[in-house]
């Protein structure tokens, strides 16, 4: 697997020079094409108006707006984000619930947004890393993506020290994200887990897809969410979800899922027995996933994405 380089910090004071002088050479480029739409999938340069064409943006979610509106380091995005969608003569949302919070928040006119699902995609397992999962000691619960404010996830580890049970049969993988950092590793120590009994492990789509398959359960906690790709690739591979009852998670899971309340660790707990010690229940949100998937594909994404595009 190859991870690749990434560069954390331009000079100092330089970030925002570069980045203007990226988004000149960027319009120059385009205008060079005379394309007949522009989409930007994120919020940039109002240098765009210059180019005589219908535009659009996808807007995935208002993360920035509900939970990092008065963080200083997020204002410039914000700001971006607010011109682009202004400026933009359709607007793209990835759920119903994105649609509603831009709309609140933005006052946009309805006829100017569409909602437009993501799609999923199962990727083919390794036969030789999977073998390698059949060795762990204890059933895991699966935990997807960063970890850090809103996406909740030590909510989830400390609902399950609520329960002997649950300390006492599962480990926990936390999948992606990076490495634990060292205030983590304490905070996971002070919550009374044993050594490697909470895991972080980085890795391809392909191993990500071997350990929804052999996880027990996967947990979502989020506080919010834009749409939840991670719920709906553990329902593609046969894991049953177990997810906040918040935001567009609802609706992208339908009766999938069993929900919990995010901020009460309690409810968590209570959704996580529910599930692990019931195999019925278990088996029968499994079969649930298998058909709610169904509803969401790249081809249907891309197909009333292209319909979009032709009304324009």
């Amino acid at each position: 697997i190859n991870y690749g380089y990434y560069i954390n910090d331009f000079f100092p004071r330089t970030s925002r020079v570069i980045q203007k002088i990226n988004q000149l050479i960027n319009v120059f480029a385009i205008s060079k094409f005379s394309p007949q739409i522009i989409h930007q999938t994120y919020y940039t340069s109002p240098l765009y108006k210059t180019i005589n064409c219908p535009k659009i943006v996808t807007v995935f979610d208002m993360i920035h707006e509900l939970i990092y509106n008065k963080h200083p380091k997020y204002q410039y995005v914000l700001k971006h984000k607010k011109k682009s969608i202004n400026s933009a003569d359709h607007i793209i949302c990835i759920s119903e619930n994105t649609k509603n919070d831009l709309i609140n928040i933005y006052d946009i006119d309805e006829k100017k947004v569409s909602v437009v699902y993501l799609g999923h995609e199962i990727i083919n397992k390794s036969p030789t890393y999977f073998e390698n999962l059949n060795n762990l000691e204890k059933p895991f619960l699966l935990y997807v993506g960063l970890r850090d404010n809103y996406k909740n996830f030590f909510g989830f580890l400390k609902a399950m020290t609520l329960s002997k049970s649950l300390m006492r049969d599962f480990n926990v993988i936390a999948f992606g994200g990076g490495k634990f950092s060292k205030l983590e590793n304490e905070k996971i120590k002070e919550l009374g887990f044993f050594d490697d009994q909470v895991r972080q492990i980085n890795g391809s789509d392909m191993i990500l897809t071997d350990y929804f398959k052999k996880a027990y359960a996967f947990i979502y906690p989020s506080l919010y969410e834009g749409f939840g790709l991670p719920p709906l690739e553990a329902m593609a591979n046969d894991c049953p979800v177990i997810v906040s009852n918040n935001s567009s998670l609802p609706e992208v899971i339908g009766k999938a899922g069993e929900f919990f309340s995010a901020l009460d660790i309690e409810d968590i707990n209570r959704a996580i027995n529910k599930v692990v010690y019931n195999e019925s229940y278990k088996s029968k949100l499994i079969q649930e996933g298998k058909k709610q998937v169904k509803n969401f594909s790249w081809e249907k994404c891309g197909k009333e994405t292209l319909e979009i595009y032709r009304n324009l």
